[in-house]
Order: C-alpha cells, then structure tokens, then sequence
C-alpha cells in the first residue's frame, strides 16, 4: 500500500481579497443588526440608570483630558485591545457582536435618560463613526482567519483520514 499523504491534489494559492471584501459587507450587517438588537432591548428606567452610571467614570475621565486630541487619543488607546481581540478567529466575531449589542444598549440608555454621552465630553461624531469602523474590519479579519483555520484544519483531517485508510484497508 502507497504512503503518500500529499495525493490530495494542492490548489493554486488563494487570494483572499474578495472573500474579504464579502466578510466587510457581512461584518457591516452583523453589527448593525446586533447594535440594534441592543437599542431595541426592553429597559427600565433604573437599568438606564445603571449602564450610565457604570459608564460615567469613563466620562469623567475622558472630561478631565485637556484637548480634543488627547481625548481621542485616550479612546483609541483603549480600544486598541478590544479591536485586537476582535481579530481572533472564532472567539473574536463573537466579542464584536457582543460590543456592538452593549453599545447600542448603552445608546438607548443615554436615549431613556435623555443625556448624549459623546457630547458630554466634546467628541464629533466621526470619532465614532472611525471607532466603529475598525471594530467592522477587525470582525471580518476574525472571521477571514476562522474561515481559513477551519479549512486548514478541514484539510488536515482528510489528509488523515486518507493516510490511516491507505495503510489499513
């Protein structure tokens, strides 16, 4: 019996860049879908209440930054290991569903109690819109190297299988 574990006949290399372009598209829906979800999520006053008070330190904190540019930057800083982690295969996409839920709860908290939180502290709008942004990109790369991690794997496991069965049948 033959041996040979590379008779699984190899592909060309594959460009990733309109699976890419799909999973930004697919990542663009996931989060507004799951940021509305969280807008749209029953809440009581009292648990309005409670997200911005958990979420006013953070204020604070971005309130007592002197400029507009420091202030943007302490966001981005603090962002930066969230969208890292959003890059990781499986567990990533998930995390970025969860963040944009939570972000869309906290907006409609701000909307019950009647207060806008990123005008509490002087931040235009495209710093959101940016953050967001990476968030969606970040998600598609979690979701591109998932994709690729389980076909590898999918790959690894029929090479197996082939092996084991040219040796035993």
């Amino acid at each position: 019996m033959s041996t040979n574990t590379n008779s699984l006949k190899t592909q060309e290399p594959v460009s990733y860049w309109k699976l890419r372009g799909l999973l930004i598209v697919a990542s663009l829906v996931i989060f507004i879908v799951s940021y509305q979800v969280g807008f749209n999520a029953n809440l009581s006053p009292s648990e309005a209440n409670s997200l911005i008070q958990d979420n006013t330190s953070y204020l604070s904190t971005l309130k007592s930054l002197p400029s507009l540019d420091s202030k943007v930057l302490r966001i981005f800083l603090d962002e930066y290991s969230v969208v890292l982690a959003c890059n990781t295969p499986f567990l990533g996409p998930a995390l970025s569903i969860y963040l944009a839920y939570a972000s869309g709860t906290l907006d409609k908290a701000y909307m019950i109690s009647g207060n806008v939180s990123s005008f509490q502290v002087d931040i235009p709008s495209y710093v959101n819109y940016i953050e967001s942004f990476t968030l969606i990109l970040a998600t598609a790369e979690g979701l591109l190297l998932s994709y690729i991690y389980a076909r590898k794997k999918k790959l690894t496991i029929a090479k197996q299988f082939q092996y084991y069965f040219s040796r035993h049948h």
